[in-house]
């Protein structure tokens, strides 16, 4: 075992916290301290849906471990509960060397990057679980115990970096959230599985109802217009892989009928968003219902018949009660009298207040 500096990385560390962008660097510097080819960061609570920050020298390994489809079958993933009780694992404390030599995970994907051994740091995000996956090659070889034992050294000073960080990114999140309420726009932002990291006032009051209090996630009215949510989140978040600059759109129905135009951008740079899961940015712009879509509303709402309903909408378009009789082909006395009923039904007194309460 060389001589390790876990000071220095710890100092680094720190800086990643105030510059989230440094964690590519961080872990790089991890990497040569411990004589491995680099380290990525993972969550470690599910299998990583997108691409996690990383060694300079992993990318390549990153990309191919995504495309391949090798995060749903990642072998090591067995050792997560070993990690948490543990603090460091290697590839041995979970599989034995037969097993190795029979995995396609280790020997076509490992194999062919060339990274064949590992250690693995259990650490958390504040309560998030996550790890920090250190990789050698086939000549830098296994970690031996001295190594693992040295590698503890590494948890405090990983977990206080990245429950800062987290803290600092949830600060981003509800901050995007809290600026776009300023310009009215009802919006969410969610991670990688959709559920909602944060909802400002405006999309609270839109979509309120239909966000599940357990599990953080809005559910649509039917399950062709949540298919196309999935798929709108799925595409926002490909799109952030690809660097792609529009937003994906769809016109959805909630549990009420009615039609919303829903855009999602991908939240490009895992760094400003680090530790939070954080993946898109959802903005939702609800549609002015039809005519009948109206009519059938104003009946439910405030209990009006169809005669009150068809003056009510002919008033809330902006025209006078003079306009609105002639519209429907009735007297003007007869259109006083019924706009009479809807003030009762409807607990106002002015024209004006019933535009306003019917908006």
């Amino acid at each position: 075992m060389g001589d390790w500096d876990l000071n220095l990385v710890a100092d680094r560390l720190q800086l990643a916290v105030l510059d989230p962008a440094a964690w590519s660097s961080v872990l790089d510097d991890i990497g040569r301290q411990v004589g491995a080819v680099g380290a990525v960061l993972l969550s470690t609570d599910s299998m990583p849906l997108a691409q996690p920050p990383s060694s300079p020298d992993l990318e390549g390994l990153m990309a191919d471990y995504f495309r391949g489809g090798w995060n749903q079958r990642d072998e090591r993933y067995r050792g997560v509960p070993l990690a948490a009780t543990k603090g460091v694992i290697v590839d041995q404390d979970f599989m034995s060397l037969e097993e190795i030599r029979r995995s396609a995970y280790y020997q076509d994907f490992l194999g062919q990057h060339d990274c064949p051994w590992f250690a693995g740091v259990g650490f958390k995000a504040a309560e998030a679980p996550w790890g920090l996956a250190i990789q050698r090659t086939s000549a830098q070889g296994p970690f031996l115990a001295d190594e693992v034992e040295k590698l503890r050294g590494l948890i405090r000073p990983l977990s206080d970096a990245a429950t800062l960080t987290r803290k600092l990114g949830f600060a981003r999140v509800e901050g995007l959230a809290n600026a776009l309420e300023l310009l009215g726009q009802p919006c969410v932002v969610v991670d990688e599985r959709a559920s909602v990291l944060a909802i400002n006032a405006a999309a609270d009051w839109l979509l309120g109802a239909m966000l599940d209090v357990k599990s953080r996630t809005l559910a649509w009215g039917d399950a062709v217009s949540q298919a196309r949510f999935d798929l709108l989140l799925k595409s926002a978040s490909d799109a952030t892989l690809r660097s792609a600059q529009q937003p994906a759109v769809a016109a959805l129905r909630d549990r009420h009928g009615s039609r919303h135009i829903v855009r999602a951008i991908g939240l490009r740079g895992w760094a400003r968003y680090a530790f939070t899961g954080a993946r898109a940015l959802v903005m939702f712009e609800a549609t002015p219902p039809s005519r009948a879509e109206a009519l059938s509303l104003l009946r439910v709402a405030f209990g009006l018949t169809a005669a009150e309903a068809r003056l009510g909408a002919e008033l809330f378009s902006g025209v006078s009660i003079a306009a609105a009789a002639q519209n429907l082909g009735i007297t003007q006395a007869t259109a006083r009298s019924v706009l009479k009923i809807i003030f009762l039904k409807t607990n106002t007194h002015r024209q004006g207040e019933l535009v306003a309460l019917l908006a």
